[in-house]
């Protein structure tokens, strides 16, 4: 049986999600039914010669230099992958891809960007209702059209998701490190009478976010450190000037 905390912890870990999705499906969802349009779609997809036909060779002009100026291996890859799944749909090789697929493509990276922004937020907060008010905020604000509605700024979402996901990895990874030294600094007396790490809005019971919850402790650590360094510095300061004597 789960404590009650953990298990709406579990909930909102695959609800939260799936509303997020939902969310941006309702909103962008319409891209489905749009086709590529005249502002650089032709030049990144329909009329790109590495893409057309996709050839080893030309995917490898595209992932090592630079294509009309513009370098973007991993977008390219991904256009090359969409343009052979499409025109495999179609049963033509040499036809135009079916847009649905590269606009399908485009919701699932904005959606998987909601999820990682709930994420983060939910680390630094520390509250999954304030997190997820945001990631939604960030899921359907107008200003995302582009990214998602446009075929050619799918490099804008492929970078979005990368740099999210680092984001996402780095802030775990402090808030795992911070709770460690919160667990081990719990309990040790203190000139107050508190455990170490406890500071005044805990000892009140007010909330704290699973990054600045520790801070305190880690900051009483460095403080004691910084004591016994001067202490360190003071003795051997006094040994030298008995021996000069």
């Amino acid at each position: 049986m789960h404590p009650p905390g953990n298990l709406a912890s579990e909930r909102a870990a695959w609800l939260v999600p799936t509303l997020l999705a939902a969310g941006v499906l309702g909103v962008f969802g319409g891209c489905l039914a749009a086709g590529f349009v005249n502002w650089d779609d032709p030049l990144h997809v329909t009329d790109n010669p590495g893409l057309n036909p996709v050839t080893a060779r030309g995917l490898a002009d595209l992932l090592t230099r630079p294509y009309r100026g513009l370098f973007a291996p991993v977008s390219y890859a991904v256009f090359a992958a969409e343009t052979v799944a499409g025109r495999w749909i179609v049963g033509d090789a040499a036809a135009v891809p079916p847009a649905w697929l590269f606009h399908a493509t485009s919701l699932l990276l904005h959606a998987s960007c909601a999820v990682l922004v709930w994420r983060i937020l939910r680390t630094l907060v520390g509250s999954a209702v304030a997190a997820a008010a945001g990631a939604a905020v960030f899921a359907v604000h107008p200003l995302q059209v582009e990214s998602v509605a446009w075929i050619s700024e799918q490099r804008g979402l492929l970078a979005a998701i990368f740099s999210l996901v680092a984001i996402d990895r780095a802030t775990a990874a402090i808030a795992r490190r911070a709770s460690l030294f919160s667990v081990a600094d719990e309990g040790s007396p203190s000139p107050t009478g508190r455990g170490r790490g406890e500071g005044a809005g805990a000892s009140r019971g007010e909330p704290q976010s699973t990054l600045t919850r520790p801070a305190a402790g880690l900051s009483q650590r460095e403080r004691h450190d910084g004591r016994r360094s001067r202490d360190g510095a003071n003795g051997a300061r006094e040994n030298f000037v008995l021996g000069a004597d």
